[in-house]
């Protein structure tokens, strides 16, 4: 009996259990009691979990990893070809977004990326809060077209929709941010 295809087969599942555990805790909810971190002078940190920290270069690796084996081993058929390109595809999907920290300063707030510049929005330069509905995500628009996504891996979306109401509140609904907030803004802004 020949246990070459067994033992590909267990190799592919443990690569397949490997990849959907990593992106679970990469794309996973933050843990729902975790809050931003204060810094000094009145700023506040939103930096992803710990997870989605570890469980990210892990899965790039593992990806470049798949794609280099794959590409060594192809054999031109179609069926190889495509799982090449899906791989190479996928690769570039996870290692672009990673969730960025947001800190939140009495001038605006700042994105912070790993891979990418820096953005910042300036309070008055606000002109829309998209809360997202479902997603849990919250998208700040500024006037110029600039976004910072206040992803499900980041803490404290009560939080940060406090921080916005108490510096953009006279441009803002009445009613926002339309959800219960799990603390009085004056515990949030100190």
């Amino acid at each position: 009996m020949n246990w070459k295809h067994f033992i590909e087969i267990a190799r592919g599942l443990l690569f397949l259990t490997l990849t959907v555990a990593l992106l679970m805790c990469l794309w996973g909810s933050s843990d729902k009691l975790r809050k931003a971190r204060p810094l000094e002078e009145g700023r506040i940190e939103f930096i992803p979990n710990r997870r989605a920290f570890w469980a990210w270069p892990v899965l790039v690796v593992y990806l470049i990893y798949a794609t280099i084996h794959r590409l060594m081993h192809i054999d031109g058929r179609p069926y190889n070809i495509l799982i090449l390109v899906t791989f190479m595809m996928a690769t570039a999907m996870i290692a672009a977004p990673f969730p960025a920290s947001i800190i939140v300063t009495a001038d605006g707030l700042e994105q912070v990326s790993w891979l990418w510049k820096n953005k910042r929005i300036r309070w008055a330069d606000i002109v829309e809060v998209n809360t997202g509905g479902a997603s849990h995500t919250v998208t700040i628009t500024s006037a110029d077209g600039t976004k910072i996504i206040h992803s499900s891996q980041l803490p404290d979306r009560p939080g940060l929709l406090m921080a916005i109401k108490n510096h953009c509140g006279e441009n803002l609904p009445s009613d926002f941010p339309r959800e219960p907030s799990a603390e009085p803004v004056s515990q949030i802004m100190r």
